[in-house]
């Protein structure tokens, strides 16, 4: 009988909570986070030991927390604003060229980008870039003034192309000619 129970040996420990976090753990987007938090998880992920037997189950659940407390303190890195900067430098510095609706959207896209954004949300910060270069691609000149608008307070001056500028040394030309006609007759 003494040989038998020195024979037994304990079950393994359930490493179910252990496989789960483990499984978290490597189904990550590694590039959304820091290095040093990822470090942090590694550290955990390396600390687990398989050969635990049923009498160590407090030790294997104490790996699984660590490797998911590991995962709660992971840390995303900042998103990538280089498409929102590149649009932003497009912007011209003098909007006063462009009408008020166009050149208020334009500084509405400028004014909504949000530099605080985590690379969790880079979705949100190309959103912030598409607008901007949406809101560019909107914007409208003023118009030129038109001729006669130009001319003065009473639009006094004709505008280009408008037969009666002709007409006004047309006349003068006929009534001198009438005028030296008569000399020539008296």
């Amino acid at each position: 009988i003494e040989d038998a129970l020195a024979a037994l040996e304990y079950k393994p420990a359930d490493y179910g909570t252990v496989d789960a976090a483990v499984a978290k753990a490597e189904a990550l987007d590694r590039s959304l986070y820091t290095d040093e938090s990822l470090a942090e998880l590694d550290a955990a992920l390396g600390a687990v030991v398989r050969d635990k037997n049923i009498t160590e189950q407090q030790a294997v659940n104490d790996m699984a927390d660590a490797i998911e407390d590991a995962l709660a303190a992971l840390e995303y890195t900042p998103a990538d604003y280089s498409a929102v900067d590149d649009a932003l430098a497009k912007i011209p510095a003098d909007l006063s060229g462009y009408t008020a609706e166009s050149a208020a959207a334009v500084e509405a896209a400028r004014d909504a980008v949000d530099r605080t954004l985590t690379a969790d949300r880079q979705g949100e910060v190309d959103a912030m870039a598409e607008a901007i270069e949406a809101a560019l691609a909107a914007l409208e000149e003023v118009p030129a003034p038109k001729p006669e608008q130009v001319a003065g307070d009473k639009g006094d001056l004709p505008a280009t192309g408008d037969p009666t500028v002709l007409l006004a040394p047309a006349l003068g030309l006929v009534g001198g000619a009438v005028l030296l006609a008569r000399r020539r007759v008296a």
